[in-house]
């Protein structure tokens, strides 16, 4: 199967010259949610749509990037409950860890995928968590 980009409503790939200050357009190697045969793929930072604004605290960024991986998936046909990894990467995992569980826990109350949590010393836009996901797609 061939590999398939759809844009994510408010998280639009943008040409240069519309493009806000910093983000990335068209040209640079960002995409919001692939399919690729029987599986989507789908990452993000905890920013605003639209605005590209990181959220004012790590709970709010988290719970952007879930909205996020929600609002990609249907644009699929898929569902939360269809992921079967997240990779999760901290600027500051001992103190975000906990964060990030109590949130997961509310967005897959039961067969939580599997999840590896990395720590990084930077993410992009000073962001403290960036996740990204594996699902399996509908036939």
């Amino acid at each position: 199967m061939r590999k398939v980009v759809k844009e994510i409503p408010g998280y639009e790939l943008h040409d240069e010259v519309n493009s806000p200050a910093g983000h990335h357009t068209k040209q640079g190697w960002r995409s919001d949610a692939i399919r690729s045969g029987p599986f989507i793929f789908v990452g993000a930072l905890g920013t605003r749509p639209h605005t590209h604004v990181l959220g004012e605290t790590v709970e709010e960024e988290i719970r952007i990037i879930f909205e996020h991986f929600k609002t990609a998936l249907e644009v699929h046909g898929a569902t939360m409950e269809d992921i079967v990894q997240l990779t999760m990467y901290f600027t500051h995992r001992e103190r975000d860890w906990p964060i990030l569980e109590r949130i997961r826990r509310e967005y897959f109350p039961k067969d939580p995928p599997i999840s590896v949590g990395v720590g990084v010393a930077d993410i992009a836009y000073g962001g403290a968590v960036e996740i990204s996901a594996i699902a399996t797609a509908p036939d």
